[in-house]
């Protein structure tokens, strides 16, 4: 199936805007969240994602010191670049950056054995707001958010429109639909479903088919597409009920009718 593979191909394009480029993952026995070769002798522990953050714990038997040295070598042989000691959500540790992505690599030792947790997700990103945009007052309570929709236009790119939709946020069962527009007019649209770890695209009107059957990685479209829903609930609750621009390389990228806790169908999210 060509015709998706040539439009998954322009958002990588896409992400690069934002500043999340596509690397190809290695053929490695294990890679983890960022696209970084898990070091020999861990295994994957665990998976799971919070607050558009994906959490990935490995266990070993090496030493907590020489792990998270491991661990942080091979993250920088990805171009992932240290910004210090960070603490994001839970996990306190040694913090890289790249593109729009930060990555923390945090450890301890129980049983035994060594844990290391990946955490990958979004880094708060310059914004330029219409000159009119007022900030929400500070001791203005946001409402907690469940779902989400928003669309996401790009000037003098194959993919035009993005519309994207978000629902059960901050659980375990967090699914995602998005539907791509390109200079034609010609729409391709995906589901990704965190619960069930698996994906599936269709152009225009065809079948669906799942990410495996066409080469897709779920993992990348999922950091990808979830730091957009970050980006997304971020400028909602700064400034509500705005559009938001910013540019990168050259290329103007919008957030437009950002939509808090809409009432989503099952239907959307069912490739059927």
């Amino acid at each position: 199936m060509e015709r998706p593979l040539v439009i998954v191909a322009a958002l990588a394009l896409v992400a690069a805007v934002i500043g999340f480029v596509f690397v190809p993952r290695p053929r490695a026995p294990i890679f983890g969240p960022g696209g970084f070769e898990v070091p020999a002798g861990f295994t994957k522990e665990s998976e799971s994602a919070e607050e558009n953050y994906v959490i990935v714990t490995y266990s070993g038997r090496d030493n907590l010191e020489r792990a998270i040295q491991l661990f942080s070598e091979a993250l920088r042989r990805e171009n992932w670049t240290p910004i210090g000691t960070a603490r994001v959500l839970s996990f306190t540790g040694t913090c890289f950056e790249r593109g729009g992505l930060i990555a923390l690599v945090s450890g301890n030792v129980e049983g035994g054995r060594v844990h290391v947790s990946v955490v990958v997700g979004p880094k708060q990103v310059e914004q330029e707001p219409p000159e009119e945009n007022v900030p929400q007052q500070e001791n203005e309570q946001p409402p907690e958010i469940h779902s989400l929709s928003f669309v996401v236009f790009l000037e003098n790119q194959n993919i035009r429109r993005v519309d994207v939709y978000a629902r059960n946020l901050n659980t375990q069962n967090i699914v995602l639909r998005m539907d791509a527009l390109n200079e034609n007019g010609a729409r391709i649209s995906y589901i990704l479903d965190w619960g069930l770890q698996a994906g599936w695209t269709r152009f225009e009107n065809e079948n669906w088919r799942t990410f495996e059957n066409v080469g897709i990685s779920f993992d990348e479209f999922w950091v990808y597409y979830s730091m957009l829903v970050g980006y997304a609930a971020s400028f909602a609750r700064t400034y509500p009920g705005q559009q938001i621009s910013y540019s990168a390389d050259n290329i103007r990228v919008t957030f437009s009718d950002i939509s808090i806790n809409p009432a989503l169908p099952d239907s959307l999210f069912q490739p059927i």
